[in-house]
């Protein structure tokens, strides 16, 4: 009876600790799911807002496109059948994309919306889009200095190589615009420095243009020729030889 007594003493512990580690399970699994269904639907949100910013933007873009348009012919009269069948063509906000706006004062409604994707889900995909679209926003339209904050932030925040290389080339570009040699040279081999297979033709040609640019021959030299070894007969191949050429 002793023993048996043992025996089931032990059983009716082992199945406590049994059960306690069921719960114990159970409830992080409840949690983990919990947490992973919020971080889906905020990313959900960041992506919705987006896109609104962006409809935003292309909305006040196209408004400035009609503005400049053209304006189709009036009728002169009903019979006038070839002036009255005139339209006005298609405007696409494209034409204005690297023309030089005050990106604040005109894409006002735009702009906001971006900046609120950034603050409201920071650490999400949208955050990092909103951050590259609003430096490319200020680059593309002629103000570099303003970009290099957003591009630089998403540079920090991207969470691939293919992400933090295309953010890092970018804030590259806004340096080199903005008179920042250095500053520029830095964030080309940052974006190297990822090893992303996509940008290092890029990458290379903007690290070997920066030295150029430094007035340091040698070392542009020597980094076009790792573009002609490293990715022969590719178009940045024949950019890295006549721009080598140019050095001579």
């Amino acid at each position: 009876m002793k023993l048996l007594n043992q025996f089931f003493d032990k059983l009716t512990q082992n199945y406590r600790a049994f059960l306690s580690a069921v719960i114990a399970i159970v409830a992080i699994t409840a949690m983990v799911a919990f947490v992973m269904s919020r971080k889906t639907a905020k990313n959900e949100e960041a992506n919705q807002a987006l896109f609104m910013a962006h409809k935003a933007i292309e909305k006040e873009l196209t408004a400035m496109a009609e503005a400049r348009a053209p304006k189709a012919p009036e009728a002169k009269a009903k019979t006038d059948k070839d002036v009255a069948d005139a339209k006005t063509p298609p405007v696409s906000p494209e034409t204005l994309r690297f023309e030089k706006l005050d990106v604040d004062a005109q894409l006002t409604a735009g702009v906001n919306q971006l900046k609120a994707v950034t603050e409201k889900f920071e650490g999400t995909r949208g955050a990092f889009e909103a951050n590259l679209a609003l430096g490319n926003l200020y680059f593309e339209h002629g103000e570099p200095a303003k970009a290099v904050a957003w591009l630089n932030q998403a540079a920090k925040s991207g969470k691939t190589t293919f992400d933090q290389a295309t953010a890092w080339l970018a804030l590259g570009h806004a340096y080199e615009d903005s008179g920042k040699l250095k500053e520029a040279l830095e964030s080309y081999e940052k974006a190297l420095a990822t090893g992303e297979a996509v940008a290092k033709g890029e990458a290379l040609l903007s690290v070997a243009r920066s030295h150029e640019l430094l007035k340091d021959t040698a070392k542009a030299r020597s980094t076009y020729d790792q573009v002609i070894s490293q990715l022969p007969s590719s178009e940045y191949a024949k950019t890295a030889e006549a721009r080598k050429a140019a050095l001579e």
